[in-house]
């Protein structure tokens, strides 16, 4: 099944909330606008066949950089063209000329030289000076950059909808961080002794202790360290629910609400492996469409892009984290 079906098959299978599936990448329509960059390229010359070309041919480093610049990520693609690429045999005729012509309309860039790359820290490009005595003699390069149109379309949308996600997780983390506020001040009142000497203290400990053991969302045992994806998460979430009535925990509840308060604790659980569940999909996604686009156009957009701009997916294991610190109430010591 091609990943775009699977994509919108997932959204509408797991029930997630209209609001999530409207802040969901966009796959389809990057897919479209990958198809635009792709022709735009061609139609400059800059096929994936002839990059590979320009690469073969370089003898003084990268035959192009690809990189993002600016607080809004603008994608920039510079040709890094030694004296004489222009003309070469082993380009294509419509790759030369395109390259001439970019050249001519760029004689307000300077002519560089490379540096020696034994004494050249991250093999920098430095300009030539005319005064300096040095007798041997380096290849010229020219740095010219590639006037594309629909990379910027493309990057845009999806740093766009990057920022959704991450404003959505936002809400969800804050809407999640009251829940577990309410639920912990009513675990308190749970743990103290009633007008009738009845408290849920011991049943509550029990249960955080089943919790602690079932290492939902993550785990600090040595021996299974780490956090969880969802789909182990859902089978310990199971474990958890499954131990909860062995044990016949709920049976021995003294305080009947203590029973909506295990069903509230067992919701939130549940809309963090929802948001889980929801993050991993989305995550999928934005690698697909990056090794889609470098695929469909050799520019190496994976080795930047993911370090500029990613969804968050800490908020499950943070949260997950303040459910288990309830265990350490001074109402459960």
């Amino acid at each position: 099944m091609k990943f775009a079906k699977e994509f919108k098959d997932a959204l509408a299978r797991e029930g997630f909330p209209p609001r999530w599936v409207d802040s969901a990448i966009p796959y389809g329509l990057l897919k479209k606008s990958l198809k635009k960059i792709a022709t735009e390229l061609a139609q400059c010359g800059l096929d994936p066949a002839a990059l590979a070309k320009l690469r073969e041919i370089s003898s003084t480093g990268p035959a192009y950089l690809y990189d993002f610049k600016g607080s809004k990520f603008r994608p920039t693609l510079i040709l890094r063209l030694e004296q004489g690429v222009t003309v070469d045999a082993r380009l294509s005729a419509d790759t030369r000329r395109y390259l001439e012509d970019l050249v001519n309309h760029h004689r307000d860039i300077s002519d560089v030289s490379l540096s020696d790359p034994a004494g050249d820290e991250g093999g920098q490009i430095v300009p030539i000076d005319p005064s300096s005595e040095i007798e041997v003699e380096r290849p010229l390069v020219r740095e010219v950059e590639v006037p594309l149109t629909f990379d910027a379309e493309f990057f845009g949308l999806l740093q766009g909808d990057v920022e959704n996600l991450d404003a959505l997780q936002d809400e969800e983390q804050r809407a999640l961080v009251a829940e577990v506020g309410d639920l912990s001040k009513e675990l308190v009142k749970l743990s103290e002794p009633s007008r009738f000497k009845k408290t849920d203290q011991y049943r509550w400990r029990e249960l955080f202790d089943v919790y602690v053991q079932a290492g939902i969302f993550f785990s600090d045992l040595e021996k299974d360290h780490g956090k969880r994806d969802s789909v182990a998460a859902l089978k310990r979430l199971q474990w958890f629910q499954s131990e909860v009535v062995k044990r016949g925990i709920v049976d021995t509840f003294k305080l009947s609400p203590s029973r909506k308060a295990l069903n509230q604790f067992i919701s939130i659980n549940v809309t963090l492996l929802r948001n889980l569940q929801f993050q991993e999909i989305n995550q999928k996604a934005i690698a697909k469409i990056l090794k889609k686009f470098d695929k469909r156009t050799t520019l190496g957009a994976r080795q930047t892009f993911p370090r500029l701009i990613q969804s968050d997916v800490i908020m499950t294991e943070s949260m997950a984290r303040s459910i288990t610190s309830m265990k350490n109430s001074p109402s459960f010591s």
